[in-house]
């Protein structure tokens, strides 16, 4: 079977489509049966015909509130899949894995085996207390494993998964041991609870659930492309201007949200916040602007589609819905991954197109004329990680369009100084960037001035070349699409990229991966590189020699225009044909700096490096070629 590749907003109208089948049929079928065409009469219907006027009461209170709970709880459920899948980069993440779900189940269970004597106390607490219970383990829980994760004013995702595992295994303990005191009766009420169910729905119960979800996606939505950006790494998303710290406690905080409301209103339903992301995906690719949408829709799908079957295949009996969410959603779920789609269309690469033909073809920037200008000041600077001293005493200053090479032995701190120039590790000392100190800036605002390449980048999720070189403009807010994709153009043009901007990023060389990753951290300040500053962590070790000349020849052109390039780099031959300037560090501090062309000294090198060097100077061009003895 061909799958044919269509645009996200056709899937899109298909899920929408099929949800409004699913539903109409979800009102039809039942121990009454109603005809399709009657839905519409008999839920504004206002007759004193006994018959229609049981099958009104049976679509007005019963089916339509439950259609309404199930659409909710499956979109809700499909969208805190999504946050979670975003947060963890990884798509076997879903809201259950950091124990949400767990403590929900645990305060329902609890609820249901220790609360006789409420329930008999009150008619308004005997309908209310398993739900309310349940709302309030998953509260607990999540503000648990909130409290547990945080570090230093920061959430460790590995620590919140692992809090997440453990509070997973003592809330599955709790539950047994209160299965194990329970009674019959209770033991069967605990029993099909615990494995989901859609027969309490209420308009109560279904409106307080469909406002969860609005909000859950209005939240995902508004936040898909720093969604995009998290994928990339927390500190990456950072650079570029995302306050990660704060979206994870917003995202940590809906999917409890959501998923407390949903098990207390349901139970226990697996699978949908785990498969309704990953189908979104195979279909339109993992960009947070097609996926929220499409994963909602495709998880009130499967919810609802659960449910019809729950309810009509062994009439008058209800099969639980967490067994059937399984039973239909694995095997489609193993399909898809054993024949995977590609996430290119051909539409979207019509509309690609389109708008390059209408792009002017090259961006212009004024060549700056104030070359003296200091655009990177550095003083004082030291940097202590977990005890042990990583940089001291490094004093420095660049003018605008230096080339600087930062060479010297590993574990001597070049790496660390970059990330310290990009605020990513908490050092002592000033770094100012065009005057302005780093650390009180908005950081939003300096990744607009300030791109840094890191030496790889991980990717969970198959991105095509265009859309993660495109990343790169995530702090351009104020972009129109027109000027997004001039400077797309600008780069592929620049890096000769243009070939593969629809390829799987995943599937390029690890050469075509370092320019591609070169391009999103040029196109982050391409239009606008007086003054602005590029790091680059090793950008040249995966490249071949055209490649590494290709590089040169771009930085060289940037430097014109007023770009300021700060590079990691080992290849000493590389340096000097590439830098400016050099910095050689040395113990963890700047052992010396100043012109390519006096840095490259024997002696000098050999002091930082340890070994000897014999020098060969070509006779023409003297350019001088080191060579370890």
């Amino acid at each position: 079977m061909r799958w044919i590749a269509l645009s996200a907003r056709a899937y899109g109208v298909m899920a929408i489509m099929a949800l409004l089948f699913i539903g109409v049929l979800s009102l039809s079928q039942g121990a009454v049966a109603i005809e399709p065409q009657q839905i519409w009469r008999l839920l504004f219907w206002d007759s004193s015909e006994p018959n229609q006027q049981t099958a009104a009461i049976i679509l007005q209170q019963v089916r339509l509130p439950r259609v309404v709970l199930g659409i909710a709880v499956g979109a809700g459920l499909a969208g805190a899949g999504t946050l979670m899948q975003a947060l963890f980069k990884n798509p076997l993440a879903d809201p259950g894995l950091i124990g949400l779900s767990a403590g929900g189940a645990l305060g329902a269970v609890g609820a249901i085996v220790l609360g006789g004597f409420w329930i008999t106390q009150s008619a308004l607490l005997s309908v209310w207390l398993t739900p309310l219970a349940a709302f309030f383990g998953a509260a607990i829980s999540a503000a648990l494993i909130f409290m547990l994760s945080m570090k230093n004013g920061q959430i460790q995702a590995q620590t919140l998964l692992l809090c997440g595992i453990a509070m997973n295994a003592i809330a599955g303990a709790c539950v047994g041991l209160l299965s194990y005191v329970a009674t019959d009766d209770q033991l069967r009420n605990l029993t099909f609870w615990s494995l989901g169910s859609l027969g309490s729905a209420t308009w109560t119960s279904a409106g307080l659930m469909a406002v969860i979800s609005t909000i859950v996606f209005f939240f995902a939505y508004h936040q898909r492309h720093a969604l995009d950006a998290l994928l990339l790494g927390d500190n990456n998303a950072k650079q570029l201007g995302v306050p990660v710290e704060q979206l994870k406690r917003h995202i940590v905080m809906s999917t409890a949200a959501c998923a407390g409301v949903a098990v207390a209103f349901t139970g226990m339903i697996g699978f949908i916040g785990l498969v309704a992301p990953h189908l979104a995906r195979l279909v339109s690719g993992p960009k947070h602007q097609r996926v929220v949408p499409l994963s909602m829709l495709i998880g009130a799908c499967l919810l609802c589609s659960a449910d019809l079957l729950a309810r009509v295949l062994i009439p008058p009996s209800e099969l639980p819905i967490g067994v059937l969410t399984a039973l239909l959603g694995a095997p489609f779920f193993l399909y898809l991954l054993r024949r995977p789609w590609s996430v290119s269309s051909g539409a979207k690469k019509t509309s690609s197109e389109h708008v390059t033909r209408q792009a002017a073809p090259f961006l212009a920037p004024k060549a700056c004329t104030d070359l003296e200008q200091s655009v990177l000041d550095v003083s004082d600077l030291h940097l202590t990680l977990q005890g042990t001293l990583i940089l001291r005493d490094i004093h420095a200053e660049i003018k605008m369009g230096q080339r600087i090479a930062l060479v010297g032995p590993n574990g001597s701190g070049k790496s660390s100084l970059l990330r310290c120039l990009v605020a990513e590790h908490a050092y002592t000392g000033q770094i100012h960037l065009n005057k302005a100190n780093i650390r009180h800036s908005n950081i939003r605002e300096l990744a607009k001035q300030l791109a840094y390449m890191p030496q790889s980048t991980h990717l969970p999720f198959s991105f095509t070349v265009e859309e993660f070189i495109l990343l790169g403009r995530l702090p351009h807010q104020e972009d129109t699409s027109l000027h997004r994709m001039n400077c797309l153009e600008q780069v592929l043009t620049l890096l000769e990229l243009r070939t593969l901007r629809h390829d799987d990023y995943l599937r390029l060389s690890g050469g075509q991966q370092q320019r591609v990753q070169f391009a999103r951290a040029l196109i982050q300040i391409v239009d606008r590189p007086c003054g602005a500053l590029l790091l680059l962590d090793e950008p040249t070790s995966a490249l071949d020699l055209a490649q590494q000349n290709l590089i040169s020849t771009v930085l060289e052109k940037m430097s014109l225009q007023g770009l300021t390039v700060v590079a990691v780099i080992h290849d000493l031959h590389f340096a000097q044909r590439y830098a400016t300037h050099l910095w050689l560090m040395h113990d963890s501090t700047l052992f010396a700096q100043g012109p390519a062309a006096q840095m490259l000294d024997p002696d000098l090198l050999g002091m930082a490096f340890g070994i000897e060097f014999t020098v060969l100077q070509h006779e023409k061009t003297r350019q001088r070629f080191l060579i370890p003895r």
